[in-house]
């Protein structure tokens, strides 16, 4: 008499932001090939909760609150957390890993090698190698999110603007100061702004954002004027040239090394230059080796596939 085939564990995301849905759109075909039901569970109570609900809903997806749903979450079962603070909630992960749960922390973006990103007893699926930390278990599955980001067509095809990436929370003080400097430095090379904000950090400004996705401006647009954010990779990806502006002492992680892909600005006069010399011919930026340093892509295993296969491996365990 043959035994019984073990009931496959259930499958959860763990999302706080509307992005965190988009990196679940980009997974899940590969979740149905694959015979998966991901389940998505909604941390509540955070200044980026509600735009995570409407989303949520504009789905159609069931409305399930993350806090009073752990601990129906049983051995076997798979959680994919995106949220980093989680991630240092010690007797949270120890619960679960106790009741053999099986965790996964998903990389939503950049800046992935922050000290204390992630949990040491939760394997990382990070972009590439250079997500490897000292304590993490690192498994390397790429990005989905920048394996879809759109090619444009070449720079001399693109109009004269510059997209400028708004991301700051309503009480950083050098929200203002910073937004003016780039402004000043897009009207003294005559580049046309166009202000994209981010889903959550571009709180209590008064200005008009374009609606477009930002990934689909950067192939539209020839520059792209930041802090450090994934829309740097996005538009060396499409084809734009980056120009970094972080604010005064603000961490860059693997901007700090551009590899040749773009330059980092610290003042609004700096910025002006820089994209003077890029107009005059003068930049030669090359945007392959930095993103070969960060984003590892398998020709082969797109990363949607890759990061089922991890799960797919924590279920069969």
């Amino acid at each position: 008499m043959f035994g019984r085939r073990r009931k496959r564990g259930r499958l959860v995301f763990i999302v706080q932001t509307p992005n965190h849905l988009g990196i679940l759109d980009l997974i899940r075909p590969a979740c149905e090939v694959a015979g998966l039901k991901p389940e998505v569970w909604l941390v509540t109570g955070l200044p980026e909760s509600a735009r995570a609900r409407e989303a949520i809903e504009q789905r159609g997806l069931p409305l399930r609150n993350a806090a009073k749903k752990l601990e129906v979450l049983q051995a076997g079962d798979v959680a994919i957390f995106f949220l980093v603070s989680w991630m240092r909630d010690q007797d949270r992960i120890a619960s679960l890993l106790g009741r053999g749960v099986r965790l996964l922390q998903l990389s939503e973006g950049c800046r992935f090698n922050f000290p204390g990103l992630t949990h040491p007893d939760v394997p990382f699926l990070g972009w590439g190698p250079s997500a490897r930390v000292a304590g993490r278990q690192l498994r390397i599955v790429g990005s989905p999110v920048i394996e879809a980001a759109p090619r444009g067509p070449a720079l001399a095809a693109r109009p004269a603007k510059a997209l400028i990436n708004v991301k700051f929370r309503g009480h950083e003080p050098a929200r203002a100061t910073w937004l003016d400097e780039v402004l000043g430095a897009c009207a003294a090379t005559g580049l046309t702004p166009v202000l994209s904000g981010h889903p959550v950090l571009c709180d209590g400004f008064d200005v008009e954002f374009d609606p477009r996705p930002v990934a689909q401006l950067c192939a539209e647009l020839p520059v792209v004027i930041s802090r450090p954010s994934t829309v740097i990779y996005e538009a060396l990806v499409a084809g734009a040239q980056p120009f970094l502006m972080p604010t005064r002492g603000e961490g860059q992680v693997e901007f700090a090394d551009p590899r040749g892909a773009f330059p980092i600005a610290l003042t609004g006069a700096e910025l002006t230059g820089q994209l003077r010399r890029w107009q005059a011919g003068q930049g030669g930026y090359d945007p392959a080796p930095f993103l070969e340093a960060h984003v590892d892509i398998d020709p082969n295993r797109p990363a949607a596939r890759r990061i089922v296969d991890e799960i797919l491996s924590e279920l069969r365990r």
